[in-house]
């Protein structure tokens, strides 16, 4: 017969108000709350599963065993009565309550080795406190009780919020550090799917419980090749006089053939291409049988702060998974002031300084008629350079100017000449 258990334990969740929250946003939603008694001293946990129709039940012998622990928080609660429909013939014990966290659910283990199976079910990161450091080192502590667990799955979180960003990427990365551990792709499941979960992008709705139960199973029995992740680096990420170089190496080991790398630049996709640089010391530390891991981008950006990412396709239905990040800041358009204007009879002298992070020159300077708006567009009028007398700014060699208007013009602007990346910088106008 079909046993499914609670782990008992004499520890209060820590974090039951979150509990109860979630257990109310289940219930407003036709969802059942159940509490049970976990331990000697009556503290209470929080279980739930929906009261939509149940999936058919197996009906041929699975390829799950006899038994199967699955680590939890509240979002696996929606989807017990699933699992159980599922898995008829095995065993299942949980460890798990609304509001768990990484660390307690390895203590509660610590205390529990006994109910460790052939595989384990892990889905554990909602409740992440902030700390990607402490995160990684709690996992590292649950792992570590299951070294000698043949098979673990540990689903993603859903990214109800950007902070889940980094619990995705510290289980992903513990799936190299660990041989035994599988990745569960739910977290980008749950994303393209917005019938999956409720407002708060966490609890299950039955669709959501049927998906989640699917993707668990499909793991357990494995249909899912291991090492699914594509995974990769940005290395350099270096800012030239005429273009931006991206550069690094990325791969996926179930594909057997070069990556697609997606550029994204500030969240938008700006190029794509096959990885195509040799990296056989890599290939080797990687153990891939592909050889072909880097890839190398140009890119023109404008002034500015930017967010650099690389992404690769991951399995059928999912979307690009992002693999690593990093940031640039671009100076390249000259910078500088009007600082004077001195009226005279033959015309204005215009003073200031300008600098052009791009050249060890000086500036040119123009003088430019401005249109009705006082855009800098109209015909050049005057030019000249600015001369080094003093370094005005850290990032260049400073240099000053003084340039005489034409007499009768009417309505100018004050222009810093650019000549490599970036755009003329206008550093004043005058009616």
């Amino acid at each position: 017969m079909r046993r499914h258990h609670d782990i008992p334990t004499n520890r209060q969740p820590l974090t039951k108000p979150l509990a109860m929250r979630c257990c109310l946003a289940l219930l407003t939603t036709l969802l059942v709350l159940a509490t049970a008694s976990i331990g000697e001293q009556a503290d209470t946990a929080f279980a739930a599963a929906d009261d939509a129709p149940l999936a058919e039940e197996a009906t041929e012998e699975s390829a799950v065993g006899d038994r199967l622990l699955i680590i939890h928080d509240s979002v696996i609660l929606g989807a017990r009565t699933r699992i159980e429909a599922t898995f008829p013939e095995t065993d299942v014990n949980y460890i798990g309550f609304g509001g768990l966290r990484v660390g307690p659910a390895a203590e509660l283990l610590a205390a529990r080795t006994d109910l460790l199976a052939d595989q384990v079910v892990v889905e554990i990161g909602t409740n992440y406190l902030g700390s990607q450091k402490l995160f990684r080192t709690e996992l590292d502590r649950l792992m570590g009780l299951m070294v000698d667990v043949e098979h673990v799955i540990w689903l993603t979180a859903g990214r109800y919020s950007p902070r889940m960003d980094a619990v995705n990427e510290e289980i992903r990365a513990a799936a190299r550090r660990y041989p035994n551990l599988q990745i569960a792709e739910w977290g980008p499941l749950s994303d393209i799917n917005g019938e999956y979960t409720w407002g708060d992008g966490i609890h299950l709705q039955p669709g959501g419980a049927d998906a989640i139960t699917e993707l668990i199973r499909a793991h357990l029995e494995g249909e899912v090749p291991w090492n699914r992740i594509p995974v990769g680096r940005i290395g350099l990420l270096r800012d030239g006089r005429k273009a931006v170089t991206v550069r690094g190496w990325a791969t996926n080991p179930d594909l057997g053939r070069a990556a697609m790398v997606r550029l994204t630049v500030d969240g938008e996709l700006v190029a794509k291409k096959l990885t195509h640089r040799k990296r056989a010391k890599l290939a080797q530390d990687l153990n891939v049988d592909v050889v072909d891991l880097g890839f190398e981008f140009k890119l023109n950006l404008p002034d500015g702060t930017h967010d650099v990412c690389i992404e690769a396709n991951n399995f059928d239905g999912l979307p690009p998974l992002v693999m690593h990040c990093r940031t640039i800041e671009l100076q390249h358009s000259p910078l500088g002031a009007l600082e004077q204007v001195v009226a005279k009879s033959d015309g204005d002298v215009v003073r200031g300084w300008a600098t052009d992070p791009d050249r060890n020159k000086p500036v040119v300077i123009q003088i430019r008629q401005s249109d009705a708006s006082g855009d800098a567009t109209g015909e050049i009028v005057a030019s000249g350079r600015a001369s080094r007398t003093r370094k005005a700014d850290p990032d260049g060699p400073a240099t000053r100017f003084a340039l005489k208007v034409p007499q009768g013009t009417n309505g100018y602007c004050v222009v810093a000449r650019n000549l490599l990346a970036g755009t003329d910088t206008t550093l004043g106008c005058r009616d």
